[in-house]
């Protein structure tokens, strides 16, 4: 039953993880291994959902043992979240399989993914499970040197407002573990009468432009206007290479 639950959803994947990404993920050192259940929003939009984590433990009289925990949740347009963590001891003798579900508030499954430990000393883990930055796509392989450069968030403001809009930014930017391969530039130039003009770009493409005013609330709204824009680019960008890569 367990391998056609499976084997289901590996024939409908191409239907999956692309409005809601599920992913799991694993941190390791020398004691025990730790998993992240993530999920991603890769929509403009608020999304009411519910996920599903579950672990199926093979025992030594070859029954399986199955635990799950189901919640609802939401996420904001194109946040990415840790659902739950795992920490199991660095030796997984028997097979364990680990796996997320996310449905929407009517049921219907949006996104799934899993993770398959067996014969399990942390050197055979290493060599099946690489560790992964835990907001980097499955299918996004590292250099052999084991290092990623990823893009930078570039500051070049002149006023008081501007540093403060970069820091609005900046802070939503991180929080959200986001990820740019490209440079992201805010650059703020002379405006109209006393004003200035706030310009944030991402390979050379504007993202979002705006006259800077010192109000605090203003400068903050228009940070949440430009990190969702970023998202929404990086989601546009992410998937032209995609594409690029299928042809």
């Amino acid at each position: 039953m367990l391998l056609f639950f499976f084997s289901s959803l590996g024939m409908q994947a191409q239907y999956y993880n692309k409005e809601v990404a599920a992913s799991v993920r694993i941190e390791r050192n020398s004691e025990f291994l730790k998993f992240y259940a993530l999920a991603e929003n890769k929509t403009p939009v608020e999304l009411p959902l519910e996920y599903e984590f579950l672990i199926f433990k093979t025992q030594d009289d070859g029954t399986i043992q199955k635990d799950s925990d189901k919640q609802r949740f939401v996420l904001k347009p194109y946040e990415k979240k840790v659902l739950q963590t795992l920490v199991l001891g660095n030796a997984v003798t028997n097979k364990t399989v680990l796996a997320l579900l996310i449905f929407d508030k009517d049921g219907k499954p949006l996104g799934k993914d899993r993770i398959v430990l067996e014969n399990g000393s942390l050197s055979e883990i290493d060599i099946q499970l690489p560790k992964m930055d835990l907001f980097r796509s499955n299918d996004q392989a590292k250099p052999q040197d084991g290092f990623v450069i990823e893009g930078l968030v570039i500051q070049k403001t002149i006023t008081k407002a501007g540093r403060d809009f970069f820091k609005y930014f900046y802070s939503l930017y991180f929080n959200k573990s986001i990820k740019s391969p490209k440079d992201i530039i805010i650059e703020e130039v002379p405006g109209k009468s006393r004003t200035t003009l706030i310009i944030v770009k991402i390979n050379n493409q504007i993202v979002w432009k705006f006259f800077s005013q010192p109000q605090r609330k203003f400068l903050e709204e228009q940070a949440q206007i430009t990190i969702s824009r970023v998202g929404k680019l990086l989601q546009v960008l992410e998937q032209q290479k995609d594409q690029k890569i299928q042809y």
